[in-house]
């Protein structure tokens, strides 16, 4: 009687033969198996596109894809911190007007703990509004060195998010763009696409 395991004509397997057979093989933990299937697979030459092409194209679309998500995610924060601000500038301006007698001490232990959140919710507010200004430097710098324009640079997107634009209404004007952030932004584009210019910089 024949033990010996049964071995396909491995060269004369099927595409579909051969991955069935891995997958066999993987859930059996056969791993001699698939380097056999693997290395029996027969060769082929493929006529690509220039590999430079690929990877350079691939290359922005992440970057892209990734500023993108990043700018978005900055958006959403700069509208609700600035949607929290101004409700809870209302807030304190209304218990300040509230006229309780006998109640005095306590409406001003109120009245300090509000302003206090309120505090705190200006300065995350201003927090995110400069990344936001930094995020946004960051891509005008780089489209303006580079010949692109912004939607040429988020191309994967119909169009950019409506919550971009609505963080931009609610932006705390008197901040400054956050340097920190419109380098790092401005470097991660630059690695996806080194152009003339970043090259004779470095």
């Amino acid at each position: 009687m024949n033990t010996q395991p049964f071995r396909p004509l491995y060269a004369q397997l099927t595409p579909e033969e051969r991955v069935q057979l891995v997958l066999a093989a993987v859930a059996r933990r056969d791993m001699d198996e698939v380097v056999r299937l693997r290395d029996s697979c027969p060769r082929m030459k493929v006529v690509t596109s220039d590999p430079q092409y690929t990877e350079l194209l691939q290359g922005m679309w992440l970057a892209g894809a990734g500023i993108l998500y990043q700018w978005l995610d900055v958006s959403h924060r700069v509208v609700r911190t600035s949607l929290a601000a101004s409700i809870l500038n209302q807030l304190v301006l209304r218990t300040t007007l509230v006229r309780a007698p006998g109640h005095t001490k306590q409406l001003k232990m109120v009245v300090r703990r509000e302003r206090a959140v309120l505090v705190s919710a200006k300065a995350e507010c201003k927090k995110w509004s400069a990344t936001w200004k930094g995020i946004e430097a960051a891509i005008t710098r780089f489209c303006a060195e580079r010949g692109f324009t912004i939607m040429q640079l988020f191309a994967m997107a119909k169009s950019l998010p409506y919550a971009i634009e609505q963080a931009r209404a609610d932006l705390d004007a008197d901040v400054p763009a956050n340097p920190e952030e419109e380098e790092a932004v401005y470097q991660a584009l630059c690695h996806a696409w080194p152009g003339q210019n970043a090259r004779s910089r470095g």
